[in-house]
This record gives C-alpha cells, structure tokens and sequence, in this order.
C-alpha cells in the first residue's frame, strides 16, 4: 500500500484502486476495515517525520517532498547528471539502486512502474558510461560494463561501450572478440547484421584511430590521458620452408595461382594425390610473392594424412599461430571460441601469408581462416576440400601427375640433357613408371646419378622388378606406383644405410641432427655420417642449411612400415629409448650450462649406444636449445604415447626452464599437461609434485590465485609423502609468492622461513638455498624489517659469488636494491640496480631484467632523477612487449609510469636481460 502511495505522492488514490491493485478479483469480507487498518499502522511510522497520509474526497495521498521517493530523486538526479555531466550526480543516482524494484510485491500497478523503472534505469546506466568514457574513465567502467554485456548481450550500444573501454585499457583484441561473437549471434539468430555505428566502431579499433583516444579534463596535468598503443603482435614470423632447390614445370599450375591472387582471391586449395608435388608448388610459389605479404608468412603441417599420429586439431592449430604471432600462454584466452576470435583480430588486418599443408578436410581447416581481406591462405591436401570452396569461397587448383614434357624437363635438370634425349623410349618408360609424381622421379633420377655414364635401360629393368610385389602408398590412388620407387632405391642402399633409414622413420621430425641418427642407429657418429650423406645421394633424406637432416612425409611413412616389417620389436624399442636418452640428457645438460648451477636431481645413465651432444657453455646449452626445441616437445608427446612414460615426464622437468625463460608459453603448459599424465600413470608421486608446483606458477602468473594455491598445497602433500625436501621448499616458495601477490605478507613470510629451514637442515648447500635467502629478504623489506632484509640478502649474495651462481647473483643484487629503496637511501638502492640490469642481462632471463629496470626507474625518481627513470621506463616497455606482444599487466604499469613522467613509448629502446622474485 506505502509503495502505490509513493509511486503517487501528492496525489490521491481512490479506495476502490487502492483495493483492486492489493487483492485484484478476491478482496477479502472486510476489505475497506483492512485498508484503514493499514492507513493507521502507516500513520504512526509516520507520525514524527515530514511524511504524512491524508484522507481526501475519494481516497488517499501520501503528502511530501516529491524528493523524498527514491524513484523521484533517481529521475531528478538523472535529469542533472545528463544536463551538466556531472559523475558525482551519477554516482548518486546510480546508489539508489539496491536490487529489483518491488521484488517481493505482485501488483499490477507496480508491475508496470517495475518495466518503466527497470528501462529508465538501463537507459541512464548507458548514459553514464558514456560520462565515464568521455571523461577518461574506462578502467572504472570496464568491470560494471563486462557484467552488464552478460545480462544483456544484444544491446549494441552497450557492445560499444565495453569495446571502446577494452581498446582504452589497452585490450583491443578482446574488443574485437566481443563484436565478432555478437555479430555472430545477430547473424545466426535474429538474421541481421550489427548496426551502422557498431560497424564503425569495429572499423576505428581495427585501424587504432586516434579519434577513439580519450581526454580527462580533471586529470592533474588537464592533458590527454594516456591510451596503451594497440596490442597488436610485433612479431612478424617468417615460417616458409626453404624452397626447393632447382624447382622445375608446374608452370601452367604456377600461371594459375598468380591470376588467382591478381583477382582478389584470398583461399586457394591445391589438392591431389601423394607425391605429386604439392607442397613443392605451394612453397615454390609462397616465396615468390612473399613480398607482397610483408608483415609476414605463417605456415603449419597439418598432419592430415600421418599414420602414426592424429591430425593436427584446429584447437592446437590455432595454439601454434598464436605462439607464432607472439602470443605467450598466460594472454591466451580458454576455449578454442575465444582463441580463434584472438588470432583472427591478431590477422585480421595485416597482410600476411598463410601456408596449411596436409589439411585432412574442411573442417580442420576452416577455423584457421583469417577473417580480413589482406591475407591469402593457400592450403594443400590430398583431398579437394569441397566444402571449403562451397562454403568459404575457396579457390580449388587441381594438381595431377606431371606432363611427360615437365617430367622430361625434370630429368634434363638433373641427368642432363644429352643423356635424357639419348634415350627417349626409356626415359618415356621410366616416366610413366614413376606415375609423373616429381617425388618418384627425382629419386629415380638420383640413383641414375650414381653412374653419370650408364644406360638408363638397365636401371628401369631394376626398377620395373622392385615394384612387382609392392602396393601404393596411398590406397585411394592406386594408379601411382610410387612405393616401387621407394623399394628400388632402398633396395640400393648399404646395409647400414638401410637400417638408419628405417630407424630415421622413429624420429618425429622436422629435422634429425647426426648425433640423434648416432642413438638412433647405436653406431658412432662417423660411421653415421657417412651412411646420412648415402641416403642424401639416393635422394631419400635431403641436408637443410644448418646441417641437419629431413625427409618428405612419404618417404619417413615408408621407412617406418619398412621398420615395422622388417626390425624385431625389442630392436625397434631400443633405438626409442637411445634416442630418448640422448634428448632427455641433452636437454638437462643444456639447461644446467644455462642456469650453471648444479642438477637437482639424477638421472639414470643413458641406455649403451647413446651418443650425447658435446655442451661445455651456457651460449652451448641455449643454441642447443634453440636447435632442438621443436624436436623435444615432439619427443614429450612420442614418449607419452608410446608408453615411455618416465622420459616424458623427466625430459619436461629438463626443458621447462629454458621454454619458461623463452616465452613459449603454450608448448610450456602442454608439456606440463603431459607430464602430469605420466608422472600419474607411474605412480610417480615426487615427478606429479613437481609438476603441480610447475601448474601453480602458471595459474600464479595468469592471476589465478585459488588454483596456484590448490596446485601448491597438493604439492606439499606430495613431497612429504615420499620425502622430497627439495620439492617440499620449491612447493613452500609458491605459496609463499602467491600470498605475497595478494599483499598477504605474514602468511607469505611463514612459507619463506620455512623454506629457508628445510634448504639449512640439509647444510644450506643447495642452490635452491640462494633464492630462498633472496624471497625471504624482499618479503622482510615489505614487512618492514630492512636490517634482517639486508642480512639475508647480502648472505644469499656473497653463497651466489661464492658458488658462481649468475641466476643468485642477479636475484640478490636485485633485492639488495628493493631493500635499500625500502629504507629510503636511493643512492645505494641505484648502484645495486644498475649492476643488477648488467647481471640479468648477461643471464638472459628477459622477464626479470624488465621488472628490475622498472623498480630501477622508480628510484631514480625518488631521487629527482626523471630523464634516466623514463630511460628505465622505455627499456622495461621494450622487453614487455617483445615477450608479451598481446599486453601483460607489467607492460601497463611500465607504460603508465612512463606516460606520468611524459616520456612516451613511440621510440623505445630494445635491450635484454632479468630481477625480483626467484624460483
């Protein structure tokens, strides 16, 4: 009754109203001796205010200022705030509003003040983000604005909004995100398109306009504020393959192509059979006009047609592209939805060449489509792939067997041309004999090489001979005889040439150093290299520029049926354990040049026959690593298939720092992923504490504190259940550093104390110790207690010295600035600082050499400093962005205290190097 009185005040409501909107059809016998006992229990609420109820001709009104009903000084302090633009009178109205008006009351009346209430209220919220852009305030907005797209997600006005804060905070690629998903909802469920000025909206982000920049007349300096530049990658990535050396033919398919790129078209499938040629044409083709795609040149083996792996999935297709682009895991968004929005607004608008070889169908396809109009995909496949050019507009080029004419041209390239014309029908023969496939024919050609002066004619008998018992390769191509090919040059080899080649077929690629063909063949590396060269000659694995060694997917399908066929399994088994070995120690020996610190744990010695990679510096360990990085993750997921589950787990823990320290994130979490599997499936309890430890500090570094302690204390667990002091500690010091993230600093100081007391109960040797001093110390400084802090600093300096340790020394010249900045003598804190950069920079830990040059910057500006602090600022900006293109939370603070000081980012300094926290 107060509510239909209120929603009226000054003016009067009939009792028969009054009656109908409480009971509707039912009143009650008595219903006028109820109203009035309801008028006078109000009566007496209201007896001492300013509030009264008055009986008038016909019914009732509730007498008071219009402004004290929260509905009418909503509406009058709406009316302000839209007149002046005043936030606080927004602030105000917006405060009014505690829930659901009338929640609990079923009034017909109040039902329809519910609707007009509930619009109003929407319109104004509209209207004050919009105050708050135009004011500057989009990090203010920016959570009430996520919320709100969730309750309503068609309202395109707010979808502008919450794109516009999103671009502002330096997240346009989220932005794009939101206007690509409902456009697709407007699409495929109302049948329209997103209106004309969300459209522009869409197009201004695209193009970063300076139009969308926001200005703060309130800020103090009454200037701009300041906008983080587009996160848009600056990795430009050049992933083509080496062309073909002496590409000849496909000139009629090479025509093609270029017409179909002059006409505007940006999806071209070259389908056809195995060993045709397809990825030849393709590659030969994407370099010559990859200078039209100067922002670069992605490609990826799809894996389509493998028969001893799954195809590339779309999911981890699109992992890859991100990582390529630059894109480190703890900025990839869950869900392969939101990962494909990300890469497409990270391609959208640049020109860029994308090269899918061995696609299996459409659908593994299609999500890796960039959505803007600048890029060209051109994708292989033994299939047509119909519905990519049913669907997406694809452009099909069919690719047959060679003409006789482009095959003779082939031979002539490389027998000569007098030896080919000499003996025409035979060369005609061996032509049709090689089904036209490029493939066939070159290695054809490579055993006519062996005898430059020989007749031809006896070689195609023997060809003709070796294919008699022998299928395709390709069962739904049966015309091409192409494994007669194989069979006749394998049959050529030596035998030692001829097991490494069935051995080589165990590698999962994409290329194989001399020292894993060693293991694999458990011989000596001479002897290897000279059976490697045989099989270059007989063109049946080919030498790449830096030495190592690859072959075409056909021709390593072949050399593993021809292991299965024709080694014992407990031969086969061994040649995968020697290789595993020869990576798993490679990979620890690596990372411990590296980190030149001590092992941490043991590994059993190398099955007999391994052959180990000479290392004996840390640039040794990191070119290593960058040879090899690819192979080892391949390794990860061969050795988890295959059952080797103790070299998964172990080669992860041996090649987690260096892929943490390098940035790739993604392939960093999955073979996390994979290690805890295999540490689960041993029964492994000390290999899956590790790994959570590992598992916390990713969820640690993406913000994710409930899961990192999650992983942390399940770590702990694990480490006292099988008495792992050193897994116990590194487990303490994550729980420490995730209290100490959420300003919990006593809690965080129980963990570092303890960690300190584990590392001392086993003599303090330990390099973990080193660090452990250095946590403790920052963590002490935080508290408060710099003399503690500087004692256990400068001890975790002097064991750092002591024992070489360049990761300690860094670590604690770092903290031993934070300290002395602490206790505010900024002198001593710069000189620590400065050659703490050095230290970092030396190490190679980028991350650390970044944090520690914008604690660096913050002291000189303590100390009046401003033009050396913005130096600091610039060079922290510039290592951020290089490592984390896509935005990071540290790359913003940099930039904000850059922008505070005036300096800008337009024109940073790109350096390297380390500092802060240490694990």
């Amino acid at each position: 009754m107060l509510a239909i009185l209120a929603a009226r005040v000054g003016a009067v409501v009939s009792i028969a109203h009054l009656t109908e909107q409480l009971w509707r059809d039912d009143p009650p016998q008595r219903a006028r001796a109820t109203l009035y006992s309801y008028l006078s229990r109000l009566r007496k609420i209201f007896a001492a205010t300013a509030v009264s109820i008055r009986r008038r001709s016909g019914g009732y009104l509730l007498e008071a200022d219009p402004l004290t009903v929260d509905v009418n000084r909503f509406r009058e302090l709406v009316s302000r705030a839209r007149d002046g633009g005043d936030l606080a009178d927004w602030d105000a109205a917006m405060a009014l509003w505690r829930g659901e008006p009338f929640a609990e009351l079923d009034v017909p009346e109040l039902d329809n003040l519910r609707t007009t209430l509930d619009a109003e209220h929407f319109a104004a919220v509209l209207d004050r983000n919009d105050a708050l852009l135009r004011r500057g305030e989009h990090t203010r907005a920016l959570p009430e604005l996520h919320e709100l797209a969730e309750r309503s997600p068609w309202d395109e006005r707010l979808a502008g909004q919450l794109m516009l804060a999103l671009y502002r905070c330096g997240r346009p690629s989220e932005a794009l995100d939101h206007y690509r998903r409902l456009s697709t909802r407007l699409i495929t469920e109302r049948g329209v398109e997103p209106g004309p000025e969300l459209s522009a909206l869409h197009r201004e982000i695209l193009n970063d306009a300076p139009s969308l920049r926001a200005s703060s007349p309130d800020e103090r300096d009454g200037g701009p504020v300041p906008v983080p530049p587009r996160d848009r990658t600056t990795v430009t990535p050049r992933q083509l393959p080496g062309d073909m050396p002496g590409f000849t033919g496909r000139q009629t398919h090479l025509d093609q192509l270029d017409r179909l790129l002059a006409g505007g078209d940006r999806t071209i499938v070259v389908s056809g059979t195995a060993g045709v040629g397809k990825t030849s044409l393709a590659v030969h083709w994407a370099h010559r006009v990859a200078e039209r795609f100067g922002e670069g040149q992605l490609y990826l083996n799809l894996r389509g047609f493998d028969p001893e792996a799954e195809p590339l999935s779309a999911a981890d297709a699109i992992l890859a592209f991100l990582d390529a682009l630059g894109v480190p895991g703890p900025r990839v968004p869950p869900g392969i939805e939101a990962q494909t929005a990300l890469y497409r607004s990270l391609v959208a608008e640049r020109e860029l060449l994308v090269l899918l070889d061995n696609a299996r169908d459409a659908e593994q396809v299609r999500p890796l489509l960039p959505g803007g109009d600048r890029c060209l995909t051109l994708v292989t496949s033994r299939n047509r792939l119909a519905g990519l050019v049913a669907t997406e507009g694809a452009r099909p080029v069919a690719l047959g067997e060679m003409s006789e004419l482009e095959a003779r041209v082939l031979l002539r390239a490389r027998l000569g041309s007098e030896r080919v014309d000499a003996e025409t029908e035979v060369v005609t023969a061996l032509i049709q004999h090689c089904g036209g496939l490029p493939l066939a024919l070159s290695i054809a050609a490579a055993r006519a090489e062996v005898d430059p002066a020989a007749s031809l004619a006896p070689l195609l008998r023997q060809l003709a001979t070796a294919g008699g018992d022998f299928l395709t390769l390709d069962d739904a191509d049966p015309k091409t005889s192409v494994r007669s090919v194989f069979s006749w040059s394998y049959r050529c080899l030596s035998p030692e040439a001829a097991r490494l080649f069935r051995r080589l077929g165990i590698h999962p690629g994409p290329s194989v150093s001399v020292t894993a063909a060693a293991s694999l063949l458990g011989e000596s590396v001479d002897g290897t290299l000279s059976s490697l060269e045989e099989l270059v000659r007989a063109h049946l694995i080919d030498r790449d520029p830096s030495g190592r060694f690859t072959f075409h997917d056909l021709l390593r399908d072949y050399a593993r049926e021809l292991a299965a066929d024709t080694d014992p399994e407990p031969d086969r088994h061994a040649a995968v354990t020697r290789l595993l070995d020869q990576y798993l120690h490679g990979a620890r020996a690596a990372w411990m040049l590296w980190d030149n610190r001590r092992s941490a744990y043991r590994l059993p010695e190398p099955a007999p026959g391994t052959t180990l990679d000479a290392m004996s510096t840390a640039e040794d360990g990191q070119a290593w690593f960058n040879a090899e990085e690819t192979v080892l993750i391949g390794l990860v997921m061969l050795a988890h298939r295959d059952g080797h589950d103790a070299h998964a787990y172990r080669m992860v823990r041996a090649m987690e720092r260096p892929l943490e320290w390098r940035g790739r994130w993604i392939a960093w979490l999955t073979c996390q992923h994979i290690a805890l599997k295999a540490a689960t499936r041993c029964g492994d309890l000390a290999a899956q504490s590790h790994v959570h430890m590992f598992l916390g500090h990713a969820d640690l570094r993406r913000g994710r504190y409930p899961e990192a302690e999650d992983h942390f204390e399940r770590a702990i667990e694990l480490s006292a259940e099988v008495d792992d002091h050193y897994g116990l500690a590194q487990a303490h010091v994550g729980l420490g550093m995730t209290f100490k993230r959420q300003d919990k600093i006593d809690l965080a100081l129980e963990h570092e104390y303890r960690v300190c007391e584990i590392y001392e109960a086993e003599g303090g040797v330990e390099p973990g110790y080193l660090f452990a001093l250095n946590n403790l110390g920052r963590t002490l400084a935080l508290h408060g207690d710099h003399a503690e802090a500087l004692r256990r600093c400068e001890r975790a300096l002097e064991l750092g010295v002591e024992h070489a340790n360049r990761r300690a020394i860094a670590s604690a010249l770092d903290n031993l600035g934070f300290v002395h900045a602490q206790r505010g003598d900024s002198r001593t804190a710069i000189g620590y600082y400065e050659r703490a950069v050095a230290a970092e920079r030396e190490f190679g830990n980028a991350f650390n050499e970044a944090r520690t040059l914008m604690s660096y910057g913050d002291v000189l500006c303590e100390a009046g400093e401003t033009t050396a602090a913005v130096d600091r600022y610039r060079r922290a900006v510039a290592i951020f962005d290089r490592l984390d293109p896509d935005g990071s939370q540290e790359a913003d603070e940099a930039r904000a205290k850059l922008n505070l000081l005036g300096g800008g980012t337009d024109d940073p300094v790109l350096e390297t190097a380390t500092g802060g926290e240490s694990r």
